[in-house]
Order: structure tokens, then C-alpha cells, then sequence
């Protein structure tokens, strides 16, 4: 609350999609998708700064996702176009209008093209977030991935620029997607906070009813390919206790990461080892969920 979060993603995430039903789900006080977890802050105001599309794109989404809960499009979202224009540039004016619609909810589509030139820079990235500190409310910050992360299989991505665009933030939010018949399934995982535990990794299922239909949001399971290897082994303890040998070959992680990646996990109080078990080249420990700390959901 209050602060600024930046969501980032590879291009075809859906990162505009989701901040959209975000703020809907905001000003309607209700959950994202129906589910306690996905439980949003109510706002009264959101202002949607956009510097990719144009407003005719902005309705259009804003109808099918109205459509998809079957109500009416909110009003209560202030659309302004950017494009070509970088924020430390408009910011004065940005201000004042935010202002005075009491915006506590700012959203800017998306941080690349905010900055202007040379987006890749610490000063570039550096004017822009100031800029944006002025800003009253909370900021949802969408931005693009570097190259290295657009064309990594695996493991946590980091966001195109410099490095204080993920230190200037209070909380970092990865958004992986896999195309799927008719939409898309975007695993969100949490890599930075500031002030409270990492969330463990989330996921929206998008199902698109055709090109002009209504758009729905549906909870589902995240896929854990791109998690680190701490949540990969939690969620692999959800169905039993298991061997480091049986963690490594799962999750085709070597047993010494897998070792190293318990340990922590057990100075937390997330898993703890167990009773052993007898093996060809003699007994082995085996690991399991600590009480209390089940990683998955109710």
C-alpha cells in the first residue's frame, strides 16, 4: 500500500491484462479470482497511465473483462495516453490530475517506454522512479524482461534496465506464461519484499472467448518451472516426504543444490528431516513439510 511494486514479464504476459483486472477487482472490492489468497486492497480510484496502446484498446479490455464478471465497466478508472511522452516530462501535470481524482491506485503501462530514451540506463531508470515516488497512492509498475531472462528456460528473470529499478521497488513480481487453447496460464512468482515474507508463486488461468468475447480469470495450480529451487522442492514435498536423491532426479537439480536449498529451508521452519530410510548405499535421510508450514493451499 502506498508504495511501488513492479510486475515484470517477458512481451505476450498479459502483464496489461492483469493490472487492468486488478483494478477492477480493486474498485469492486472483490477478489482477483475467487479465492481468499487473491484478496485485493478496495480502492476508490484508479488512474491507468498507459504509454503502449490508446484508449480504444484500453475500453475494449476493460469491456471484455467487465463482460467475463458480467457488470457493468467501472467508472472510476482515469485513462490518460502518454505515448512519446516520458513521464519526467509530464509528471507535473500527471501529479496534479491524480491528485485530484484521489488516484490511490496508479498503474503505468509500462516502465521502458515511461523512461524515454535510453530505458536501459540507471539514470533513465533512476529520473522515472523518482518521478514516481511523487505520485500519490500505491504504484503498480509494468515493465519488460532483459534479453537474458526472455530467452532463459529456467530460474528467476530479472527486469530490463538497471539494477534499481528491482532495488528502488518494495515488492518484485515475475509473471511467467504458457500459452494454452484459448488463453493462458500466468504463474506469478514473488522475487523481492522488502517488508514481508516472500509469497509463494501464484496462478491465473486467462480464458479468452474468442477475439472480441468476454475474458474470465480462474485460479489455478502454478507452474514451477520457473521457480527457484527452494519452492520447487516445497511444492515436491506437498505429496510426502522424500530423499535428497529422489528431490534431485524430480527436479533434475544436482544433490548438492538440493542439500544446500534444505538446509535453509529447515533454518526457516519449512521443512524438517525425518525418520531414514534404508538404501542400496546405506540409510537416508528423508525430508518433509514442517508442521505449521504446508505449502499448499487449503
Amino acid at each position: 500500500k502506498n508504495q511501488l511494486t513492479v510486475l515484470y514479464a517477458d512481451g505476450g504476459s498479459l502483464k496489461s491484462w492483469f493490472a487492468l483486472a486488478l483494478a477492477v477487482a480493486a474498485l469492486r472490492n472483490e477478489p482477483l479470482v475467487p479465492a481468499a489468497r487473491w484478496c485485493v486492497r478496495q480502492c476508490l480510484s484508479v488512474f491507468y497511465l498507459d504509454w503502449e496502446t490508446d484508449q480504444r484498446t484500453h475500453q475494449r479490455r476493460l469491456w471484455r473483462l467487465a463482460k467475463g464478471l458480467n457488470i457493468a465497466p467501472p467508472t472510476d478508472i482515469t485513462y490518460r495516453n502518454l505515448r512519446g511522452t516520458p513521464l519526467h516530462n509530464a509528471i507535473d501535470s500527471v501529479l496534479g490530475q491524480a491528485t485530484t481524482r484521489g488516484s490511490d491506485l496508479v498503474i503505468i503501462d509500462s516502465l521502458g517506454m515511461a523512461c524515454g530514451d535510453e530505458p536501459e540506463t540507471a539514470q533513465a531508470n533512476l529520473r522515472t522512479l523518482g518521478a514516481l515516488s511523487t505520485l500519490p497512492g500505491t504504484k503498480l509498475v509494468l515493465a519488460h524482461v532483459n534479453a537474458m531472462t526472455a530467452t532463459s528456460p529456467n530460474g528467476p528473470g530479472r527486469p530490463y534496465g538497471s539494477v534499481f529499478i528491482r532495488n528502488t521497488a518494495r515488492s518484485a513480481i515475475e509473471a511467467r506464461s504458457e500459452p494454452e487453447d484459448g488463453g493462458a496460464l500466468v504463474t506469478y512468482h514473488h522475487r523481492k519484499a522488502n517488508d514481508a515474507p516472500l509469497a509463494k508463486p501464484m496462478a491465473i488461468r486467462f480464458a479468452f472467448e474468442g477475439l472480441t468475447g468476454p475474458v474470465t480469470l480462474y485460479g489455478a495450480e502454478p507452474d514451477l518451472q520457473h521457480a527457484t529451487v527452494a519452492d520447487q522442492i516445497l511444492s515436491s514435498l506437498t505429496s510426502g516426504a522424500k530423499t535428497v536423491t529422489a528431490l534431485g532426479e524430480l527436479l533434475d537439480v544436482s544433490e548438492s543444490d538440493i542439500r544446500v536449498n534444505l538446509h535453509r529451508l529447515e533454518k526457516r521452519y519449512k521443512v524438517t528431516q525425518l525418520v531414514t530410510e534404508s538404501g542400496g548405499r546405506g540409510k537416508k535421510s528423508l525430508w518433509g513439510l514442517a508442521d505449521g508450514n504446508r505449502y499448499s493451499e487449503p
